[in-house]
């Protein structure tokens, strides 16, 4: 379902690895660099497992990502999306999870990320396992750091690396890649983030504002 190397190409001189593509010619799977992670770590749940449950933001491919790995696994999914008092159009996500991966879909009240999980955990099926927020999963990290191990070795040309962050998942193992091969990385934030959970998981340094640089070697 995924590919298990990187694909890399040069534009202007600079080497772009396509994580967008990870996912092979699956033709339910979005183009997310997460399906790594998520398919380790539904895959070392117990057998007993028999669905999984996973709470998705309006704008968020995490869902469909989720029950597409299920879908692969034989396992049914749930995608609990934020419903609101003006009527929106379902998020793109949720169709897909629905159309191409048969996920169930369940609205809940919009709200804090936390509340919402709460609220979600009560409705979910007996048994079934419930995703963590925002899918900060440790296996991503670990296969970022793999992939990204591998890929400054077959590129040791190569002396910065960029990375576009959200919760951190993917630099802090991007990061430690980076520091084994002195190479400098950088954290390219669209967003503001959790920066606790930044330094939790590894990346030491200081964030100043949104769509900002954050050098993960900064004091």
């Amino acid at each position: 379902m995924v590919n298990q190397g990187v694909i890399v190409e040069q534009h202007y001189g600079v080497w772009v690895a396509r994580e967008d593509l990870c996912v092979n010619s699956c033709s339910y799977a979005p183009a997310l660099a997460k399906m790594r992670g998520i398919l380790k770590h539904i895959q070392a749940l117990p057998d007993t497992v028999p669905g999984i449950g996973v709470v998705v933001t309006e704008r968020t491919l995490n869902g469909w990502a989720v029950a597409a790995a299920c879908k692969h696994l034989g396992l049914k999914c749930v995608v609990f999306y934020p419903s609101y008092t003006t009527p929106r159009p379902l998020p793109h996500g949720c169709k897909m999870a629905q159309h191409l991966c048969g996920a169930t879909l369940i609205p809940i009240q919009a709200g804090r990320q936390s509340v919402m999980n709460a609220i979600a955990k009560k409705r979910l099926g007996r048994d079934y396992y419930m995703m963590p927020t925002a899918l900060k999963l440790i296996e991503t990290t670990e296969e970022s750091y793999r992939m990204a191990s591998a890929t400054l070795r077959q590129y040791p040309m190569i002396g910065a690396v960029v990375v576009p962050s959200g919760t951190g998942t993917h630099l802090a193992g991007i990061d430690r890649a980076c520091r084994e091969a002195s190479v400098r990385c950088y954290g390219a934030i669209a967003y503001p983030v959790n920066v606790d959970n930044l330094r939790h998981q590894g990346v030491t340094g200081e964030l100043s504002e949104p769509l900002s640089t954050y050098d993960t070697d900064a004091v």
